[in-house]
């Protein structure tokens, strides 16, 4: 009987079997004749691919200047599919900014990485920077030249598409490159440049050696020069070294900063050359001896320069005495040679003020003389200064000034209502109580209901003597969140 059974079980299995291997052939032909459902991501837009991958670039702080790696975004964007390829391809916005860092001679990235990503930024404006970071000890110069040479020599040849632009080095001397670049033209779309040659490393702050004249004569540093003459759009300008560049900045300039060798009569026709110019520093006038016409410029006028920042190694009179600045709000003077202070009663600071009659909101002299009773006469002309900060370790800030920040001896008719920021450093020569009067008199529900504005920050440096008073009305202030700090020099 169970033979019998096994027969029949073994006949029906020999029917059915190929009855199901025949569904199962149909159903594997039918499932690869169907294309498998799409994943969301490949149903996007191009447009919309191409915005998601520029989110993907490594951030940095200013997401400005990116090190091309074969280990992040864009590159390896490229390696995920077909169409993920052909979208970064497509996409030059992904490959045209680089930083490119050399240390003793070594290079991040490699040449032929950097020639791939400039390949790939089609006709794309380029944001690049170099910086060129070398220990004082470095063994082969020759090294760093090359691999300078070479990625500067690569990076001139698109000099046409510079928009953004910074090259930087601890020691200029080895910002040099072999002959055979060519002549610098065509930089027509650079919008922003910086060239610092004395900027920190890890190993510290390198002075320049002014002496060796490492930056005044070469290839490396007339090439850059050449480069301000055929910026046309330029609007950005920071240049640090000892290469003199006043004449060949653009007149399209909005915003600089030179830390060069500076004449005065320089500065005078930068600033009347360029009419667009909103905020400008100069630091390094007078810092060596550069050519100066006998017949300074005179009756220097710019509508539209906001911030000047002026720090000198020779008197700042004759700049102040020929320009007029209707429109300053920033005014920022400085003199760090104290041979180069001249006289208070010759200083042009006062005149120069009355002359512009500015909407000046910050004033800041640091070892500037000026006439105490003549300054306090032009600040009451200027009743919208909301940060003073008079350093002067040579000249004497007395009661008369300090009595007029408290509104003079009847408390009304504030200097300078609007002040908030106050910093009287170096000598102010008054009595114990003095401060303490003018601070009592400017922190008062009375007073801010006349709108005088509230202190924010209070610094106050005293010639000599015992100022208990003064401290403990510091000391109130700081109790009530202001930043508020007192010195005596001498006691």
């Amino acid at each position: 009987m169970s033979d019998f059974i096994l027969q029949g079980a073994s006949s029906l299995l020999d029917f059915v079997f190929p009855l199901v291997r025949d569904e199962d052939v149909v159903d594997e032909e039918e499932k690869q004749s169907t294309p498998p459902p799409p994943f969301p991501i490949t149903l996007l837009p191009p447009e919309l691919l191409s915005e998601i991958f520029l989110h993907c670039l490594p951030a940095t702080i200013t997401r400005k200047f990116l090190r091309p790696t074969k280990y992040a975004a864009p590159l390896t964007l490229t390696a995920v599919c077909t169409h993920w390829r052909f979208i970064a391809l497509s996409t030059p916005a992904l490959w045209a900014s680089m930083s490119i860092h050399c240390y003793s001679g070594h290079l991040r990235p490699k040449l032929p990485l950097l020639k791939l990503w400039i390949a790939r930024s089609g006709d794309r404006l380029l944001d690049w920077q170099l910086l060129v970071d070398q220990p004082e000890n470095i063994r082969d110069p020759a090294a760093v030249r090359k691999a300078v040479g070479g990625v500067l020599g690569v990076l001139w040849g698109e000099v046409g598409r510079w928009q953004d632009v910074k090259i930087g080095a601890t020691q200029a001397k080895f910002v040099a490159w072999e002959a055979g670049i060519g002549a610098v033209a065509g930089a027509g779309m650079l919008e922003a440049f910086e060239v610092d040659m004395n900027m920190e490393s890890s190993f510290g702050f390198h002075e320049l050696d002014i002496n060796q004249n490492v930056l005044g004569s070469g290839p490396a540093m007339d090439h850059l020069v050449r480069v301000l003459e055929g910026a046309e759009a330029l609007k950005t300008l920071k240049w640090r070294g000892s290469t003199a560049v006043a004449a060949v900045v653009p007149g399209t300039v909005t915003e600089m900063i030179l830390d060069a060798p500076l004449a005065v009569a320089e500065c005078l026709e930068i600033i009347g050359r360029c009419g667009g110019l909103e905020k400008c520093t100069f630091n390094g006038v007078g810092r060596l001896w550069v050519g100066m016409p006998r017949d300074l410029p005179q009756g220097v006028r710019n509508t539209n320069l906001q911030a000047l920042r002026v720090e000198a190694e020779s008197n700042v009179a004759a700049l102040l005495g020929a320009m007029t600045l209707p429109g300053l709000r920033t005014l920022s003077l400085a003199v760090t040679s104290r041979e180069a202070r001249g006289d208070a009663a010759a200083s042009n600071l006062v005149g120069f003020l009355h002359r512009s009659s500015p909407p000046l909101e910050e004033l800041v002299l640091e070892n500037v003389p000026f006439v105490e009773s003549e300054l306090v006469g032009c600040l009451k002309e200027l009743g919208k200064v909301v940060v003073l900060d008079i350093n002067d370790e040579h000249g004497v800030i007395t009661k008369a000034m300090v009595g007029e920040l408290g509104g003079g001896s009847e408390g009304v008719g504030f200097l300078c209502p609007r002040l908030e920021v106050m910093k009287l450093t170096g000598r102010v020569a008054c009595e114990d109580g003095v401060v303490a009067r003018m601070l009592n008199r400017r922190m008062n529900a009375e007073s801010w209901a006349a709108g005088v504005a509230k202190l924010k920050v209070v610094h106050v440096e005293f010639h000599a003597g015992f100022h208990i008073q003064d401290f403990e009305a510091v000391k109130r202030l700081r109790e009530d969140g202001v930043v508020a700090r007192a010195f005596v020099k001498y006691i």
